[in-house]
């Protein structure tokens, strides 16, 4: 099956993450349905127009014009993937192009609620503590969801106080922590350590010792966040977006601020500029006697 042949790729030699895939295997078996469904054909003999007619469908059912680009991005790169194979001589994508999009800026939380956030937060036991540190790590490094899901004891360099992130395709950079924020990890270390006899080897666990998931850390930092800002986005991202914002309006350079996110390209970066000039225009709207 082309759609097995292409996942195992993507698999083993992209390597991307297990989320990554699902959304992939996802958008492939919806268009194969559709046009089993529509057309009585299939994957390997798909015709632009059958594209696009997928592409309208969508729109129909009310997806936005980001989500059905995604799609779209899908299968260019699984028909890339077959007409690379020699399984197929072109790509029926070629030529459609990706719908228009209002460009959404990254929303960040204010750094004096995080700031309070933090310090109002107990950690008497375990769990408190675990939540605060996971939230407290999120916000000073950066880090992605599924990055803090995987993140070992053995990622946190003492000495050099560096954590050690993988992001996605595997590929590994270092980000600095607080001497701080060091001694809080080793506090929190020896509470999991005398919490549990046995648990799993990741940083982070369960209250049963088990590895953490996705829907856990959201939920978690989703409550926490509640409780410092009333802006819609409280997700564990937003905390990303914060971080990278923050660094910015402190003065760092994009470049930099692009190797601690883990960002492939410069482009993605880049979006935090939108962001800052924002931000300046609120300012300059509410400080200048001319505005």
């Amino acid at each position: 099956m082309p759609i097995q042949q292409f996942i195992h790729f993507l698999t083993a030699e992209k390597r991307y993450s297990a989320h990554t895939i699902t959304a992939y295997k996802t958008d492939l078996t919806s268009f194969q349905s559709y046009l089993q469904q529509q057309y009585e054909t299939t994957l390997l003999k798909a015709e632009a127009i059958h594209v696009r007619s997928w592409l309208a469908f969508l729109r129909e059912q009310s997806i936005s014009p980001r989500s059905v680009n995604r799609k779209l991005s899908t299968l260019k790169s699984f028909y890339n993937y077959v007409v690379k194979t020699n399984a197929l001589n072109a790509s029926p994508c070629v030529g459609i192009n990706s719908l228009q999009t209002e460009q959404k800026l990254p929303e960040s939380i204010e750094e004096e609620q995080l700031q309070q956030l933090i310090a109002s937060l107990p950690k008497s036991n375990f769990p408190e503590h675990r939540d605060r540190l996971m939230l407290q790590l999120l916000y000073a490094t950066g880090m992605r969801r599924a990055e803090l899901v995987e993140l070992l004891p053995s990622d946190v360099d003492s000495t050099t106080n560096e954590i050690k992130l993988i992001g996605k395709g595997k590929k590994v950079r270092f980000v600095p922590i607080s001497a701080a924020l060091q001694n809080e990890i080793e506090s929190y270390k020896e509470k999991r350590d005398a919490e549990f006899e046995v648990c799993d080897q990741q940083l982070f666990v369960t209250d049963k010792g088990k590895k953490l998931y996705d829907k856990f850390i959201y939920n978690c930092i989703t409550r926490l966040l509640s409780m410092a800002t009333t802006k819609l986005k409280k997700s564990p991202h937003a905390l990303r977006h914060s971080f990278a914002t923050h660094l910015l309006n402190n003065g760092a350079d994009l470049l930099s601020i692009k190797e601690l996110l883990g960002h492939a390209s410069l482009q993605a970066t880049q979006v935090y500029t939108h962001t800052n000039i924002e931000e300046l225009k609120k300012i300059y709207k509410k400080s200048h006697p001319s505005s």
